[in-house]
Order: C-alpha cells, then structure tokens, then sequence
C-alpha cells in the first residue's frame, strides 16, 4: 500500500500535527496514558485487534512498573532507595534497558547519564515539574553540595547480568527518562510489527516516535512553535526511530527574564547553554537516539578544530555505519549571531529547510 503523505511536527520534544490523506480508512489511533504522559500509537493499514491493544497495555504498564522512579514497585526506586554495596535484584526484562543505559552513557563520553537525577530534581524539572515564573535558580552552593553527595558517573552502579543484580559502588540516583521512551516506542512497534502492521507510527511521551512507515516528517522550529523549521523525506523507511532534544518547552524564567532549560549538563550541573536549540536523529534505534540528542545538546559549539559538537557527531557517523547505516542528523544552532542546521544530510534532496534564516552546514 501507498505511504501516507504526513506531516509530524515535531513539538514539545515531539508533538504532532498531522495531515491524513484517505489511505487510513482501515486504520486505527489509540491514545494511552502512562509515565504520567500520553502515548499515541496510530495505524494507517489495518484496525488495531483487541490482542494487539492489549500487548501495548502490557507493554506499557510493565515499563511504568519497572521504571517510574517514584513507583513503589519501580527497580529503578529500590535502587536509588539502596544503600551503596547493597546488591539489588532486577527483572530478566530490565536487563537490555541496562545495558543500553550504559552503552550510551560510555558513547558520550558521559554527556547523557542516567545519575543526573539528582540534579534534575534540583533544578525542578522532576515529575513534580510546572513551568515557574519567578524562578529562583539553586545557588551554586547548592549545586555543588548535589555534585560532591551524588555521583553523575554511571559506571558507578555495577551491573551484573548473569547474577540479575546492580550494586552502586557511589551514592547515586538514577532515572531512565531520557533513554526509556526510546526503547518504548521501539517495543511498541514490534507489537505492531508482529501484528501484521507495516504503516502507521507511534509517539511515547513527546519525545520519541517509531515510524512503521510515512512519507515525511516536519520538525518544529525551535523558536516559533507555530512553524516548521525543515521537512525530512521518510518515503523510503521503514521501522525508524526519530528522537528531537529541545532547549524549549519544559523551562524556567527567573525575574530577569533568564530562562532554564530542563537539559542539564551533567559536567557543570546548570542547564546546558551552548546555543544548540534542538537535535533530531533517525536511525534504527530508539534508545539511542533518544541518549544521542540529548548528548548532542550538552556539547559545546565552536568554528575551531577541537569542536566539541562536530566531534561528537563525527563519532556517531563513524559508529553507526556498522550498526546504523542510516542514520540522520540535524542540530539547530545559534552562533555568533547566525542561526545554523548542522547535517549529514543533502538539502533539496533528503530535507527540506524551510527558513531561509538558516544557513546549512553539511558535515
């Protein structure tokens, strides 16, 4: 069957506008709600079955069980409950997430680590969190206290996979939020995928997308949420995940009018302020575009050689032609007064830009 020709915005993290053409008669949408947010998965071939509705249910609620860091059930609690030594049992189940954790936090050098928690509470941007006005920012006492008490090293929890078991060899928090609706949104699409669907997508939490199959996405412009900053043509995949990191949306503005971004850079412990306003990756794997973009928004960016950004997207394109041929970048930045679009990507021919306030640097 034809793709559809759809438009997802990118919003929030991810939010979507869509535009359905007649194709999806047969199709079905279903918004779910769990991670205290909301789950939208939509199928343009076939009607969802009440099997296939109830694996996602499953799936779902088995996520929230595992990792919702105030979950009275949650692995993810007894650990951050635990003391250091003390051995904690985790689920078979949980293993992968784990091990992805770990594989992304040692890719980036440490730019995405699951430890920041401690800090994200901090700065408010927590389960708890509402955008304030007025906001009075901790003091740099106060991060510092947060730095020496918790460690943001994640190696620091040891993982034993054959013994099922973690251990933190430092006081440590962790929460998997910024890896986790990644490898959702993938599982959720083998629900599907098992199921007989090849078309529709499926959106966990404003943040991460699985695309089964459409023609083009539009990510949202990073400064005016009622415009599109570029289009992306998907004609030609299948089964991809798509992750966007913004500096907007969940924030803080203190009396000055400064604003404070929820990404929090784990080296400093303040909110990251790099001038990068959003990072979008597609490749076949969830959960590490989910790590990826949030990494790619912590690193600094410079037109010298030792360019921190340059060097790490350098690193993904050298990593991922063996595990991620594919994979496609685009960091929104402003420098020096010019607003740029970081690529790997060939403009008229993979994207489209759509403000012409942009320059585009391929790389």
């Amino acid at each position: 069957m034809k793709k559809l020709s759809i438009t997802l915005c990118l919003i929030l993290v991810f939010a979507f506008a869509l535009t359905l053409t007649a194709c999806n008669k047969g199709g079905s949408a279903m918004d779910f709600y769990y991670f205290s947010t909301k789950i939208h998965v939509e199928t343009h071939d076939k009607k969802m079955s009440d099997k296939t509705i109830n694996r996602l249910n499953e799936l779902f609620a088995n996520a929230e069980r595992d990792f919702d860091v105030e979950g009275t059930n949650s692995i993810v609690k007894k650990i951050n409950d635990g003391a250091v030594g003390e051995k904690i049992s985790i689920p078979e189940h949980t293993v992968g997430v784990f091990k992805k954790a770990k594989d992304c936090f040692d890719f980036t050098d440490g730019l995405f680590s699951p430890c920041v928690y401690p800090l994200v509470k901090l700065w408010q941007f927590d389960s708890q969190y509402s955008s304030v006005i007025d906001f009075t920012p901790p003091t740099e006492e106060q991060i510092n206290s947060t730095l020496s008490t918790y460690s943001v090293d994640f190696n620091t929890l040891n993982i034993e996979t054959e013994n099922l078991t973690v251990t933190k060899t430092k006081t440590a928090m962790i929460d998997f939020g910024g890896i986790l609706k990644g490898i959702v949104a993938d599982q959720a699409k083998d629900v599907l995928k098992d199921a007989g669907h090849q078309s529709g997508y499926v959106s966990v939490g404003s943040s991460s997308l699985n695309l089964l199959s459409v023609s083009e996405i539009g990510v949202r412009h990073p400064r005016n949420n009622a415009k599109t900053l570029l289009t992306i043509d998907t004609e030609e995949l299948s089964f991809t995940s798509v992750s966007t990191s913004g500096d907007y949306e969940r924030e803080h503005v203190d009396k000055d009018g400064n604003t404070y971004s929820h990404i929090i850079d784990p080296r400093t412990g303040y909110p990251a302020k790099t001038g990068i306003m959003s990072a979008t990756v597609l490749c076949e794997d969830g959960g590490f575009a989910d790590a990826i973009t949030t990494a790619l928004l912590v690193c600094s960016y410079s037109n010298e050689s030792d360019c921190e950004l340059l060097k790490m997207i350098d690193k993904i394109k050298k990593q991922f032609p063996t595990d991620f041929p594919d994979v496609k970048i685009f960091v929104a930045l402003s420098y020096q007064g010019q607003n740029l679009l970081i690529t790997n990507q060939k403009q008229g021919e993979d994207f489209t830009l759509l403000d012409k306030g942009y320059q585009v640097v391929n790389v």
